[in-house]
Order: C-alpha cells, then structure tokens, then sequence
C-alpha cells in the first residue's frame, strides 16, 4: 500500500485551526481542518496528525504580541503557540514558522487596491482567498462560510503557502 503525503497549516491564535492537506493525483487537497478553540478537539486532533507517517510540510504562523493587545490574551496567545512547537516537536516534525506579513503578502496580493492598501480586513479577505482556492475535486468545502471561520481559513491558508514553497 501506498503512502500517504500529507501537508499542515496551523494557525495558532486563540480562535485558530489546523489544516491537513493530502497529496492526490499530484495535486494537494484540503482534507480536513480542525477548530482547537475547543478543548475537546484537543484529543482527536492529536491523534489525527499522529498518524500521519509522511508530511512534506508544516508551516504555522510566527506569532508576537501585538501593540494594545492584553495580558491576558497576549498569555494565551503565547501559551497556544507553545503548546504547538512542543506537540510537534514530540510527534518529530520538523516545520516552518511563517509571518503573517509574509503568507499574506503572497496570497493576498490580487487583493490590494492600486496603492497597496488591503480591499478590506484581512479576516475578510481570508475568508475570500480560502473559499477561491479551496473549492476543487477533493477539498473540504464549505468550511469558510462563517464571519467566525477565519481561523480555519488562515490554517488553510499558512498550509497553502507551505505548499507553494516546496515547488
């Protein structure tokens, strides 16, 4: 039997996702994503990225406090953060931190006005991006249909830009 490829995008903040993407046909797919906000996913999403045997990419996002940002949320932020390097450190992969400026200002470009300027938030323009790309043969679809999946679609999306940098 024939090895599965899989790729992962996680977005780390506290309303964040994980993205796993599987190899098809030459082409990568969205194959599942997971909210973690919920700590009852904690155990499942484990045990799904555990399993997998063979993962070209795994990118999640660099992640700062940012200026007005609270203790508190700037501590869980952190504390998110944390708890995905250790768990994939533990399971041994090896991974790609990416900064939002840096995945945005790659699949967010045909969304600039002619000086530079984002055609609205960039929660919104996520969302766009994700459901545009993510809408073929094999994808989950319909996962961004919701103001609140913007976590998901940035997984989707630091998943995609991992991807893109293999080739």
């Amino acid at each position: 039997m024939e090895k599965r490829t899989y790729a992962i995008g996680i977005d780390p903040g506290q309303t964040g996702a994980i993205a796993i993407f599987q190899l098809d046909e030459g082409e990568y797919y969205l194959n599942s994503i997971f909210d973690y906000a919920d700590k009852d996913l904690f155990i499942p999403v484990l045990r799904e990225i555990s399993l997998i045997e063979n993962c070209t990419s795994v990118c999640i996002e660099a992640v700062h406090s940012a200026p007005g940002q609270g203790v508190s949320s700037t501590f869980k932020f952190g504390a998110n953060f944390g708890w995905w390097i250790g768990v994939l450190d533990a399971l041994g992969y090896s991974y790609t931190l990416v900064t939002p400026q840096k995945w945005q200002g790659l699949l967010f470009k045909d969304f600039k006005d002619n000086i530079g300027q984002l055609k609205g938030s960039t929660k919104e323009v996520s969302l766009t991006v994700a459901r545009n790309l993510f809408n073929r043969k094999y994808d989950t679809i319909g996962m961004f249909n919701r103001k609140k999946d913007h976590g998901r679609s940035d997984a989707s999306l630091i998943g995609w830009y991992g991807i893109l940098q293999l080739h």
